[in-house]
């Protein structure tokens, strides 16, 4: 398992080198094959130091099984997606700026459509308020993960999941850009230019995305 180790710990790294994360916040987990373990980073690490022998070995009730520190405080939320989310691998909680200023600014408002592939990865986009971190930011994920690749909360940051950390980290990356794009267009003018409803359904059916 060394090498979900090292792949959890080098994900983490390329979230903070990109600036979906801060030094302290955010964390990132991945399934195990068999289904029955979890590698998730620890809590209070700088996240630019992390390497392999750093990540967290638990089991699916969240027992630590192997690991010198504690496992993240969100770590009720990554196993409540993967209890709910038998397609899910990697889950990714990270702090992306813009999505959240957005969100909070009741600027967020899915279906974006305003790339190609925030059309394809993003159409399953859903928006919670705020709620205390590690069970109670659980508790108000678990009406929406169903129905949710990304889950953007207010005043805190974002859930993404995947079939693997590589679409995790980038629907996170996507939605960050997206926001960009959004923010950056209202400070030029009042309403964002968005890719029309029958355009982005024609985009999904070329790339047979539900």
């Amino acid at each position: 398992m060394e090498d979900l180790r090292a792949k959890v710990a080098e994900g983490m790294r390329k979230l903070y080198e990109r600036g979906l994360v801060s030094s302290l916040g955010g964390n990132l987990s991945i399934r195990s094959e068999d289904r029955t373990r979890i590698f998730i980073t620890p809590s209070g690490s700088p996240k630019w130091t992390l390497q392999a022998e750093d990540i967290v070995e638990v089991d699916m009730e969240g027992n630590v099984l192997n690991g010198i520190k504690r496992p993240s405080s969100e770590l009720p939320s990554h196993l409540l997606i993967y209890s709910k989310r038998p397609d899910v691998c990697s889950v990714v909680h990270a702090h992306p700026v813009h999505a959240v200023a957005l969100a909070n600014s009741g600027l967020l408002k899915p279906p974006l459509n305003v790339t190609p592939e925030e059309v394809l990865y993003l159409n399953r986009l859903s928006l919670i308020d705020f709620a205390l971190p590690g069970k109670g930011t659980a508790e108000a994920l678990s009406g929406v993960i169903p129905i949710s690749d990304v889950i953007v909360i207010k005043n805190h940051g974002a859930f993404s999941f995947g079939k693997n950390v590589e679409e995790a980290i980038a629907r996170i990356e996507i939605l960050e850009e997206a926001s960009k794009m959004i923010y950056l267009q209202l400070s030029i003018e009042h309403e964002p230019k968005r890719i029309p409803k029958e355009i982005a359904e024609e985009i999904k059916k070329i790339y047979k995305k539900d």
